[in-house]
């Protein structure tokens, strides 16, 4: 897969960006590592949206009547 992207840099970084070797070799490498941790972040931020979904029903769960009716017969046997 190639994309060509178009940076604008601000005047003030210039000089620094000069003193670079690859320019472009530096903007493949962040790029990647950036699109990286986007996937770990949003690995994360799926956890822990579970996490809190479990949270917020955990009471429901725990004091509703209706939503506990079946808990009893989770540990009978089962025939056919």
């Amino acid at each position: 897969m190639e994309y060509d992207v178009t940076i604008t840099i601000p005047k003030k970084l210039e000089p620094q960006l000069r003193l670079l070797e690859n320019f472009n070799t530096f903007v493949n490498r962040i790029t990647i590592q950036a699109l990286q941790n986007l996937d770990k972040l949003e690995k994360h931020d799926h956890k822990h949206q579970m996490a809190k979904a479990a949270q917020l029903m955990l009471a429901d769960y725990s004091e509703d009547k209706e939503l506990t009716a079946f808990t009893d017969l989770d540990g009978e046997p089962f025939y056919e």
